[in-house]
């Protein structure tokens, strides 16, 4: 049987450039650092990188696939790295809640694209529902449903994150 390694929520401290994307994690994690850490140290397969809505973002994987220049760098299933790990490109997006009794709340969701393409259209939209779209985790002014119908628009797929977490949860 062939072992894999995957984290499909790993989150982007700092774009290339050095601007901020998400403020918790660390300044060294950029897309080409986390691709070359789950390679040469961590032993990673699959990485699931949940901030590339970010035009920050999107820019450096522009450049990470430009200077790779292989057509077959980028598959339907992510991008291919050093055909060790396949990149899922996705964003980690909080919706706005009400439950039963009107009280209003929070969920993280994981959204995951199949292209670059997808991924640029989606945060072109979601910059519409979110006051600053290059910063991760930002809160939309939609609900889950709203944004299940967003992410199917650009060939997603939505996850419910933090499953084990009292906050920011569906299953709290």
């Amino acid at each position: 049987m062939y072992e894999i390694f995957a984290d499909m929520h790993i989150h982007i401290g700092r774009s290339k450039n050095n601007k901020p994307i998400k403020i918790t994690a660390a300044r060294s994690l950029n897309f080409e650092n986390i691709a070359e850490e789950c390679v040469q140290k961590k032993g990673i397969n699959i990485a699931g990188i949940i901030d590339c809505a970010s035009p920050y973002v999107i820019e450096d994987i522009e450049e990470f696939l430009k200077n790779r220049r292989s057509k077959r760098a980028f598959r339907p299933v992510g991008i291919i790295y050093k055909n060790k790990l396949c990149i899922i490109i996705g964003s980690e997006i909080e919706t706005s809640e009400k439950n039963e009794e009107g009280k209003t709340g929070c969920a993280h969701n994981l959204c995951y694209f199949p292209y670059l393409k997808d991924i640029k259209a989606f945060s072109k939209e979601m910059s519409n529902h979110i006051k600053n779209i290059t910063l991760s985790s930002q809160r939309a002014d939609i609900s889950a449903y709203e944004l299940v119908d967003i992410v199917k628009k650009y060939n997603g797929v939505l996850i419910p994150a933090h499953a084990f977490t009292p906050h920011k949860s569906f299953y709290r």
